[in-house]
């Protein structure tokens, strides 16, 4: 069984063009059940950066996403204090009605400062969404999603903030992420439930069921990122890979990323490593395809990447059949 409790009765792609259906309420079109994650693509700039990235690589990988029939991207704000944005805007241009933008608020950051903060307010809404349309060189966001919110944040007050952006045309529908289970319930209260949900969602870090229960009780679509774990579900992790990341690359000094968290997961990478060998895959596109199957048919994955390459690696193969699928959920209980 998944993390979503379905049974393994048919391949999973992780091709974006054979995957196509994540239908959101107030899109008039199915996006692909794979998006592209641009935080990495923030660069140096900012508190939780991945180190140095070049911004024409970015865009080659926003080419390259685009043409495995990747038709939307999810960004935030925060992502390089506004730079992610930017990039996105960037690339797109000339092509805005042929891609979906899924951005973000709740957290902004002082001027010159790395560091963000958590604030969200009826107010702040406003605010946020006209920085970000400017940025990303758009008058309108598809998916505008409450993104990571804080104890003092008013979460009813930014999610009725949102419908009004929904009703004014500058956002076609609204999100969350990052919610648990009460919040969820209590924006459900209020008389709207959001059209997604962005959580966690991978080998390592599985969803809660509960929550997923909750999410599909009232309507609302699952999307999973960090499908590869940040890193810790690619091929060639280890003690090595974590040893050479510079020092403004988070995970250098997250405790998932120590010593004693890689031997923890240890046995599962290998039992991954086994299958995907014996299947004829990469470790990432098993990685992946467990995440598209834990957020079920509905939902979708955000799938960050830094280059064309890492993008084929997890996105570029065949699809991952039913019992390779079926081996990977018994190695997480054997």
């Amino acid at each position: 069984m998944s993390a979503a409790g379905g049974h393994r009765d048919s391949p999973v792609s992780a091709a974006a063009t054979a995957t196509a259906g994540l239908r959101l309420r107030g899109l008039e079109r199915p996006l692909s059940r794979i998006g592209l994650g641009t935080w990495a693509m923030g660069g140096q700039r900012w508190r939780y950066s991945w180190g140095r990235q070049d911004d024409a690589q970015s865009l080659r990988t926003i080419d390259a996403a685009l043409d495995l029939g990747i038709d939307w991207i999810d960004t935030a704000p925060v992502y390089g204090v506004g730079h992610a944005e930017e990039l996105v805007g960037r690339a797109l241009h000339g092509r805005r009605s042929q891609v979906a933008i899924a951005t973000k608020c709740g957290f902004l950051w002082k001027g010159g400062s790395r560091r963000p903060y958590p604030r969200l307010t009826a107010a702040s809404v406003f605010e946020e969404v006209e920085a970000s349309l400017r940025r990303l060189s758009t008058d309108y966001i598809d998916l505008y999603q409450i993104h990571w919110p804080g104890p003092d944040c008013d979460l009813e007050g930014g999610w009725e903030s949102i419908g009004r952006l929904v009703e004014q045309g500058k956002v076609r529908c609204g999100g969350v992420c990052n919610l648990s289970v009460e919040e969820l319930a209590r924006l459900a209260s209020v008389g709207r439930s959001p059209a997604s949900l962005q959580l966690p969602c991978n080998l390592i870090d599985q969803p809660p069921p509960q929550l997923i229960d909750q999410a599909n009780s009232h309507g609302v679509c699952l999307l999973g990122y960090s499908p590869l774990a940040s890193g810790r579900l690619c091929t060639g992790f280890g003690h090595d890979r974590v040893a050479r990341l510079p020092g403004d690359d988070w995970r250098a000094h997250h405790p998932d990323f120590s010593s004693a968290a890689i031997e923890r997961q240890a046995p599962l990478r290998r039992a991954l490593r086994r299958l995907a060998e014996a299947a004829g895959h990469t470790l990432e596109e098993l990685a992946l395809a467990w995440a598209l199957s834990a957020v079920d048919v509905g939902g979708a994955v955000v799938l960050g990447a830094r280059s064309p390459e890492q993008l084929a690696r997890s996105a570029g193969g065949r699809s991952v059949a039913a019992p390779v699928l079926a081996e990977i959920d018994a190695s997480l209980v054997g």
